[in-house]
């Protein structure tokens, strides 16, 4: 018989749509050096266990690149395509992926477009040089002391096909840490590299067009493992000239700063001929008898020699980033600066900056910016942003520090955090729309809703920030961190007071 029951009628079906949205994502950076860098579109990405986190000033984490298997290690922003950017990523799992990142109003999209294989061990760091004949060189290094020498041609794009194994360095047992790349001005199609390594030893090649990398001479100073090498161009308006800086970080607390430039005695770069140095007779005098490797570029000879030993870090160094030249689309808090200016990250909680004295030549750290406190247990890496308007890094938490640039001096802001363990439990608290959570990492952190400060406004924004959770005058960010133990969290639970209503 047919029911009469009318709870069991039939009902009209209701075609309401449920809108799902990403509101807020929260990751810690990994622990390891290289693992940040900031692109030209204004873009942060970093390693984050098996993940790329893809950040934005305005919208915090905007996506989470998947592929890897094992933790990223290093990621650097290859040079834009049409629209779209970039990214290659180095991790654990002994591959190299390279990534295509989309903007299409507002929204992030991704997706991996080339596997670079071949090492046999963790994949320790990336250094990329893009040629005037629209090669561009990808160089690896990774935990199986081997050097790779990828190759690919802009015009054919970023695709399996356009990749190239064109040399494979072997260094023996000495396993190189850190890579970096340079075009030589004054020979075409030439192009250096430096490598760093466990040994102390600071090891530079050197390439001609269409050929393959040649060892030229070692750089001996440091007396710990090198954990980061950078090159950049000295322009003719610095002190001392035009010629090309090196600079290296080493765990024995110090950096150095070497100038490779061509033998005078041959003509300089700007065409002088003359002895070293010779507008300088104490510099001249100090430095006769310093050792001056020697590397031979086409029909030319050019010298590497330490310029400056820079000391004030009290701890190991792992960071250097050189201050990016002003572009076209220098905004008005960008920071044209003609003397080269290095940025380093240290674990003595501090990032210093240092620029050569125009009178005198020497190296001063100018400015230093840092964190104090139990939570704060120094930084493994440094970034500028594109317009020199923003340095950030990333310490032993797993969160970014962030500091811009204004009239009073350098001034720390909001930046992303989160946990570095796994997540094993999480709370709502009551009566308010906060979320407490705990991990591996032996952290307790809530996170929360926090009004966006005015100079986050998405009238500086990126194109990527058109259309985010801002435009409500406020986003989601880690607001307390209310326990720090000594062992791993397992669970959590929020617990009621009896006596006090609505506190807990």
């Amino acid at each position: 018989m047919p029911s009469t029951d009318p709870d069991l009628e039939p009902q009209a079906c209701h075609t309401d749509t449920l809108s799902v949205r990403s509101l807020y994502v929260s990751t810690g950076c990994s622990r390891t050096v290289g693992s940040l860098s900031w692109g030209q579109h204004g873009l942060v990405a970093y390693g984050s266990h098996n993940l790329v986190a893809i950040y934005s000033l305005q919208r915090g984490i905007v996506g989470t690149l998947k592929g890897h298997n094992a933790k990223v290690s290093c990621t650097t922003w290859l040079p834009s395509i049409e629209e779209a950017a970039y990214l290659a990523s180095g991790s654990a799992d002994h591959d190299i992926i390279i990534w295509r990142v989309m903007f299409d109003n507002g929204a992030v999209t991704w997706e991996g477009v080339a596997i670079l294989k071949g090492h046999g061990g963790a994949v320790t760091s990336i250094a990329l040089q893009q040629l005037p004949s629209d090669e561009l060189l990808l160089v690896s290094t990774a935990g199986d002391s081997a050097v790779q020498v990828w190759t690919a041609n802009l015009a054919s794009g970023y695709g399996q096909p356009s990749w190239q194994l064109a040399q494979r360095i072997d260094v023996g047992f000495r396993m190189q840490l850190c890579a970096t790349l340079a075009s030589v001005q004054g020979c075409p199609g030439w192009a250096m590299l430096a490598l760093g390594g466990v040994d102390g030893l600071i090891r530079l090649m050197v390439r001609s067009p269409l050929g393959d990398f040649q060892a030229s001479c070692e750089l001996k100073g440091h007396g710990d493992w090198v954990r980061s090498v950078a090159f950049t161009w000295a322009g003719p308006d610095s002190p001392q000239g035009e010629r090309l800086l090196l600079a290296s970080a080493s765990q024995d607390k110090y950096i150095r700063v070497w100038a490779v430039s061509k033998d005078a005695a041959e003509g300089g770069l700007d065409g002088s001929k003359g002895v070293t140095n010779a507008g300088e007779p104490a510099l001249a005098f100090l430095t006769r008898y310093a050792p001056r490797p020697e590397l031979k570029l086409g029909e030319g000879t050019w010298s590497a020699a330490l310029e400056a030993l820079l000391v004030g870090h009290e701890d190991w160094v792992h960071g250097l980033a050189w201050q990016p030249p002003p572009s076209q689309k220098a905004s008005h808090t960008s920071r044209p600066d003609p003397k080269p200016t290095l940025l380093s990250a240290s674990m003595d909680r501090t990032m210093m900056l240092w620029r050569p004295d125009i009178a005198t030549g020497l190296w001063l750290a100018e400015e230093s910016v840092g964190d104090a406190g139990p939570t704060s247990l120094g930084y493994f890496g440094c970034a500028w942003s594109p317009q020199a308007e923003y340095i950030v890094s990333h310490g032993f938490t797993g969160a970014l520090h962030l500091w811009r640039h204004s009239d009073s001096g350098w001034e720390p802001q909001h930046a992303a955090g989160g946990h570095l363990g796994a997540v094993t439990d999480l709370a709502w608290l009551p009566n308010l729309p906060c979320l407490l959570t705990v991990s591996t990492d032996q952290t307790a952190r809530i996170f929360g809703p926090c009004a966006l400060p005015e100079t986050e406004s998405l009238t500086n924004s990126s194109a990527a920030d058109t259309h985010s959770d801002a435009a409500e005058g406020q986003r989601w960010c880690e607001i307390a961190r209310p326990q720090i133990h000594g062992h791993d969290f397992r669970c959590t639970a929020i617990i009621p007071c009896p006596h006090e209503p609505g506190n807990f």
